[in-house]
C-alpha cells in the first residue's frame, strides 16, 4: 500500500512557521517529574510505570506516562522512537506508519489505525489481517526530534501534532515523549492531548451530561493506551542488537547534523 500526502508540501516555508502553534499552547501544560507528588517520584524512580489518570480540560483528553529504565540510554532510545516508519511495531493498532514528507528535522508521517484496538487490544494479532485492515482510518502528523539539555545530561524530545489543513471535524492531537538521564539510566515522560473528531458537532446533538460520560471513559480508553504504547516502545527496544540500536543512533546524529540539531 502507498500512503498518499495531503498535497500539502512540507517545503513550504508558512507551513514550517504554522505547524507548533497549537502544539506550543498546549504543550506548555504537560506533566513533567517535578509537578508529581514526592511518592509518585518515589514510584516512577523504583522503576514502576506511573499512568496518570486522564483530565478533560479545553476539549482535550490530556494524559501521562511516566517510566524509568536504567538499562537504556536517551539517545538510543530517542534514536528508535525518531525511526518513524518503524512506529509500527510498538503503537498499538496501526499496522502502517511512512514518512511521505520532510524538511529539514520536520517529518510529514502517515499512520493506519483501527479504533478496534483501544478497547481490544488483542485484535491486531487475532484478528484476520483482511479483515483488521479494512477497519482502518488514516491520518497524519508532524513530528520532530531535539536534544534537550539538562542537569543530568543530554536528553531528547520527540513531539507530534495532527498539521492543521488535514484536520477532520476538528480532531486534535499535540504530544510528546521525553527521554531525560536519570540516576544512570533514562526517564521516559510520554504525554499527549487528544481531541476526537465530531467532538464539538457532538457537543450540539447530545445532552452535555452524557457526553461528558462518553468523555470520561474515553479517557480511561486513552490512559490504558498511552501505558500500552510506551510498554510496547521499551519490550520492541530489548529485542533490538546493540548494532541495530547502534545504527540508529548514527541515522539520529546524522540526522541532527544535517538540521542543526533541530528543524
Amino acid at each position: 500500500m502507498t500512503a498518499q500526502s495531503s498535497g500539502v508540501e512540507l517545503e513550504d516555508e508558512r507551513l514550517q512557521d504554522e505547524v507548533w502553534g497549537d502544539w506550543s499552547v498546549v504543550g506548555k501544560y504537560f506533566r513533567r517529574l517535578d509537578s508529581l507528588s514526592e511518592m509518585d517520584r518515589q514510584t516512577v524512580a523504583r522503576g514502576e510505570t506511573l499512568v496518570s489518570r486522564v483530565m478533560i480540560a479545553d476539549n482535550l483528553l490530556w494524559g501521562s506516562v511516566f517510566r524509568y529504565e536504567a538499562s537504556l540510554s536517551p539517545e538510543a532510545l530517542a534514536a528508535v522512537f525518531s525511526d518513524y516508519a518503524g512506529q509500527w511495531r510498538y503503537v498499538p493498532g496501526m499496522p502502517v506508519t511512512e514518512v511521505i514528507g520532510q524538511r529539514g528535522n520536520l517529518h510529514r508521517v502517515f499512520h493506519r489505525i483501527n479504533p478496534v484496538t483501544f478497547i481490544a487490544p488483542q485484535a491486531q494479532s487475532r484478528w484476520p489481517a483482511w479483515l483488521y485492515n479494512r477497519l482502518t482510518y488514516s491520518y497524519e502528523l508532524d513530528e520532530e526530534v531535539f536534544p534537550v539539555p539538562s542537569n543530568s545530561g543530554l536528553g531528547y524530545s520527540i513531539r507530534w501534532t495532527i498539521p492543521l489543513e488535514t484536520q477532520v471535524l476538528g480532531a486534535r492531537e499535540n504530544g510528546e515523549i521525553c527521554f531525560t538521564p536519570m540516576q544512570g539510566g533514562t526517564l521516559i515522560t510520554y504525554n499527549n492531548a487528544t481531541e476526537p473528531f465530531g467532538y464539538r458537532k457532538l457537543q450540539g446533538m447530545m445532552p452535555r451530561r452524557l457526553l461528558t460520560r462518553v468523555y470520561r471513559s474515553l479517557g480511561g480508553i486513552a490512559s490504558d493506551y498511552y501505558q500500552r504504547t510506551v510498554n510496547n516502545f521499551v519490550d520492541v527496544m530489548s529485542t533490538l542488537g546493540e548494532q541495530e540500536i547502534q545504527t540508529e543512533i548514527m541515522r539520529l546524529r546524522g540526522a541532527l547534523e544535517d538540521s542543526g540539531g533541530r528543524g
